[in-house]
């Protein structure tokens, strides 16, 4: 089975998702760190480490940091087509507080988080074609 993603085509190792998706803990732990590098540009080498708190389909990730915490909020959405997760920081540290939308594919060795393309007209097809170039 191949998929494309952002980061090129995936095909040896695809797993099931549902264990991610049963431990929200876990899965909004991994989804608060993606967000935390990609988005904040700060490095998380070795993982993080953060409380989880949940609230109906909602969960907080307070990561700990030396110089403070990072507040995340995660959704996981559950609907036709593919699973994907939200996340937004919330609380203090440094900006840009902006949400994004991540598509997830499991592995062997992991979790894979990619741009969510939201659009099937001309701004989606837009995205794919400057997601294309960036891989």
């Amino acid at each position: 089975m191949y998929v494309e993603t952002r980061l090129g085509w995936w095909w040896r190792g695809l797993v099931d998702c549902s264990g991610y998706e049963q431990d929200r803990e876990s899965l909004s732990l991994k989804v608060a760190e993606h967000y935390i590098r990609t988005v904040l540009g700060v490095p998380v080498a070795g993982g993080i480490m953060g409380s989880v708190r949940h609230y109906g389909d909602f969960s907080e990730v307070l990561v700990h940091r030396p110089s403070g915490g990072i507040r995340v909020l995660v959704t996981l959405v559950r609907g036709r087509g593919r699973n994907y997760v939200i996340a937004l920081q919330t609380g203090p540290g440094p900006g840009p507080y902006v949400q994004r939308e991540y598509e997830y594919f499991c592995t062997s060795k992991g979790i894979v988080f990619t741009p969510r393309f939201t659009g099937s007209g001309a701004k989606g097809a837009q995205q794919r074609r400057t997601a294309r170039r960036i891989a």
